[in-house]
């Protein structure tokens, strides 16, 4: 069953202050992102190709981030 995005954030606005900040510690942990977000800007990807810095550009553009490719 696949879930979409308005369903995800039902489902968080509907959780408790505490249950809410145990799903994001739970998420840093296992998706490392603190450190990329916390350290931006910084490169994300560095020696590919053009195709895969596209494709790298693309898939952070449509989760709302801003890329510079050098």
């Amino acid at each position: 069953m696949e879930v979409n995005r308005e369903q995800v954030k039902d489902f968080i606005k509907n959780m408790s202050l505490l249950e809410a900040a145990g799903l994001v510690k739970e998420l840093e942990e296992e998706l490392g992102a603190k450190d990329l977000v916390d350290g931006a800007p910084k490169n994300v990807k560095e020696g590919v190709s053009k195709d895969e810095a596209e494709e790298v550009k693309k898939k952070i553009e449509e989760v709302g981030g801003s890329v510079e490719v050098k």
